[in-house]
């Protein structure tokens, strides 16, 4: 019985003579490597975040309070206005403990989901973007969160560099994949040089190598046709289920 059982599993479960394993897993290793890099490199970002900003102002509002407090006998209206540098350096370190805090997992997901998430960055891009959106189910909150970031880094770049006058962001979701399409109407190119899509170039995880970063750790694809004078289509397809 045991034999029978082994046979039928090696018939049933072994990979065919025209499989390469080995390229396989040569692809999933540095698939790997590149989200470590790019969750090293997201880390550096918001530490930098968190010490050049919020931890500064957080400085300045203690030395702010300290002098505040050694100036109220002496001078009650240089202590008063002090104390109101310190408040407004207080709300600055909040609001950008709110950015860092968007940066890691956007709430928008959450609380509108990917549609409205989306929609939401449509509405807030420099250049005019219409939304064509159709996910009838959620998808695993990482891949929803990739989407976002993905769609959310193009229609920066495509404000930044791309001389665009509107944009289009597609999203469809079925047969448990999720397909997402930016296009533009701006001067293309984008790719070809380090400038063309994403402010750092395709280092650092920034621009392009940032997108396929996080696309490559759920094993999605990454298309990008950018002929010179236009238009620039990028297309990701992600397994929901990741």
């Amino acid at each position: 019985m045991a034999r029978l059982q082994a046979g039928l599993g090696r018939r049933l479960l072994s990979a065919g003579p025209d499989v390469d394993l080995s390229l396989r897993v040569a692809e999933l290793s540095a698939t790997r490597a590149g989200a470590l890099d790019a969750h090293a490199t997201e880390l550096r970002r918001i530490e930098r975040s968190l010490h050049d900003g919020a931890q500064n102002r957080l400085l300045s509002v203690a030395v702010l309070i300290g002098a505040s407090r050694r100036m109220v006998a002496r001078d009650p209206a240089g202590a008063d206005e002090l104390l109101e540098r310190a408040q407004s350096a207080a709300e600055q370190a909040l609001a950008e403990l709110r950015t860092v805090a968007r940066a890691i997992l956007p709430p928008v997901l959450a609380d509108r989901g990917l549609a409205g998430a989306l929609s939401g960055l449509a509405a807030n891009c420099a250049v005019p973007c219409r939304m064509d959106v159709d996910v009838p189910e959620r998808c695993a909150a990482s891949v929803e969160a990739t989407a976002y970031f993905v769609v959310a880094e193009a229609l920066t770049n495509i404000a930044k560099h791309s001389g665009a006058r509107h944009a289009v962001v597609t999203a469809r979701g079925g047969g448990g994949r999720l397909v997402l399409s930016v296009e533009d109407d701006g001067r293309g190119g984008a790719g070809g040089s380090p400038r063309a899509f994403g402010s750092g170039g395709e280092d650092g995880g920034s621009g392009l190598t940032g997108i396929r970063r996080r696309i490559a750790a759920h094993d999605g694809g990454l298309t990008l046709t950018s002929p010179p004078g236009g238009p620039t289509v990028l297309t990701v397809d992600l397994p929901c289920g990741s």
